[in-house]
């Protein structure tokens, strides 16, 4: 099972640079540098990245097509490629439509957003590809059950879940994985010696963002339109997720979007998605955002690999 973390984009680079280079010495599989969009441009910190750290493999993303168009992130992938090597990943997906929608950019028709993202996934690998660079995996970035499907025409699919439960019926979406093709997951996670969930904001406000990205049919099936219905409401007034979303959510449900455990815990998780079938966890925010929180993962990685 390979380990990632996703970086935290929105500290000084050179705090960046520390907290990856920890993470690199410690073990860290994959060091994902975001963009959805973002405060930075997710290309260019990962050059940073790139050379200050030796082993991890770096992954750019999630980028969006519909921001940056399918030339323009080949060219950017080429360029990293042809100065730090062949070192680095691509997730692909819509993007956070809100954050979007500020800077001018539109879903547009979204009864065909998942057939335009499989189209610029297709044409970014086959053009990566007879550039010479097909060690690049393209990943793509699901939730819902049409990008889950659709995600077979990538190299592999990171999915917005923490739940096992949810991971599980992921996977019955997916249906017959193609050799080579990978699974992972992508939790908001805090992983501590003693963490106190109900405290942790920056943990409670990632994983009601990943609940309220939650389309209605996968709501419907995991019994929660009711749950999430008083948030949604807010959501749309507001057009953002404040504290009064997050307090909206009741634990139970909140906890089911979020990873807060110790590194016992969190071995006990990563040791389930393995029996799965995962390749991989990639622990999101808000655990790469203290040196801290990023040294605990390295020693849980570690306590992971001498206990398996």
């Amino acid at each position: 099972m390979h380990w990632g973390l996703a970086v935290n984009i929105y500290d000084t680079v050179q705090r960046i640079v520390e907290k990856c280079i920890i993470a690199d010495q410690g073990g860290i599989d994959w060091l994902w540098v975001t963009d959805f969009p973002a405060v930075r441009h997710a290309p260019s910190l990962a050059a940073v990245v790139a050379e200050n750290v030796m082993k991890s493999r770096i992954g750019v993303g999630l980028v969006s097509p519909l921001l940056y168009g399918s030339e323009r992130i080949v060219q950017f992938m080429s360029t990293l490629i042809d100065n730090y090597g062949e070192r680095f990943d691509l997730l692909i997906g819509p993007g956070d439509r809100t954050q979007l929608s500020r800077i001018g950019v539109k879903y547009g028709n979204v009864s065909t957003l998942v057939t335009r993202l499989v189209s610029d996934v297709t044409k970014i690998r086959n053009e990566l590809d007879e550039r010479g660079y097909g060690g690049v995996r393209v990943w793509l970035g699901a939730q819902g059950p049409k990008m889950i499907a659709a995600s077979i025409n990538a190299d592999g699919v990171l999915l917005n879940y923490t739940d096992p439960e949810m991971l599980r019926w992921a996977l019955t979406v997916l249906g017959d994985i193609p050799k080579g093709f990978q699974v992972g997951a992508f939790p908001p996670s805090f992983v501590a010696k003693n963490p106190d969930c109900s405290k942790e904001s920056g943990l409670r406000k990632s994983a009601a963002t990943v609940a309220m990205g939650l389309g209605r049919s996968v709501a419907l099936e995991f019994g929660l339109m009711d749950k999430l219905s008083a948030a949604r409401s807010s959501l749309r007034q507001k057009g953002c997720v404040d504290q009064d979303i997050v307090d909206a959510i009741d634990e139970a449900t909140l906890k089911r979007f979020a990873l807060c455990t110790t590194p016992e815990g969190a071995c006990d998780y990563v040791k389930t998605l393995e029996r799965m079938g995962l390749d991989m966890v990639t622990f999101g925010p808000p655990q790469g955002t203290s040196r801290k929180l990023v040294k605990n993962l390295v020693k849980t990685r570690e306590y992971w690999s001498n206990t398996t």
